[in-house]
C-alpha cells in the first residue's frame, strides 16, 4: 500500500491548526502564571499575620473563608475555642459582638500586623481585658 499524497491545501490547514494550538497553549500558560484571577482560583490579597501563618496557613483558605470568599465566623470560632466559650457563656468582650469577625480583625495585612485592635485610651480592648491594669503584664493585649 502506498502513501496517499497530501494536498497543499490540507498541509496549510494542518499548519494553521498547529499554529493556533501553540498560540492558545502559550496564552493559557501566560494567564495561568499571571496575577489575573483565573476561574476557580482566588488570589491572596496579602500575607497573613504572624499568628495565622502556622495555622491555618496561607494555602488553606477554606479554613477561614467560605465558598464566596467571605470570612466565616463559625470557622474562626472552630479554632478560637476560648472566644467561642466566652460568647456561649455571654462573658467577656465578644459576648455581644456580631458574627462577623473580619469587621474588627482584618487579616492579610502582613506578618507584623496586629489583628487585635486595641484602644487603650478608652479602656476598650480587642481582647477580654476590662481594665487598663491588664496591660502591666500584657502590654500587647495578648494572653
Amino acid at each position: 500500500m502506498s502513501a496517499m499524497p497530501v494536498s497543499t491545501a490540507w498541509k496549510k490547514h494542518l499548519l494553521r491548526g498547529a499554529v493556533v494550538s501553540m498560540f492558545g497553549f502559550a496564552a493559557y500558560a501566560a494567564l495561568a502564571s499571571s496575577p489575573l484571577p483565573m476561574p476557580g482560583r482566588q488570589e491572596i490579597p496579602g500575607p497573613l499575620s504572624a499568628a495565622h501563618v502556622p495555622k491555618p496557613g496561607e494555602t488553606e483558605c477554606s479554613s477561614c473563608h467560605d465558598e464566596g470568599g467571605k470570612v466565616a465566623a463559625a470557622k474562626c470560632l472552630a479554632c478560637h475555642t476560648e472566644i467561642a466559650s466566652r460568647i456561649a457563656a455571654q462573658k467577656g468582650y465578644h459576648r455581644d459582638k456580631p458574627g462577623d469577625c473580619a469587621l474588627c480583625h482584618a487579616e492579610h495585612q502582613g506578618r507584623q500586623a496586629s489583628i487585635v485592635p486595641l484602644d487603650r485610651a478608652s479602656g476598650v480592648t480587642g481582647y477580654a481585658y476590662s481594665s487598663q491594669a491588664c496591660y502591666a503584664c500584657h502590654p500587647r493585649g495578648t494572653h
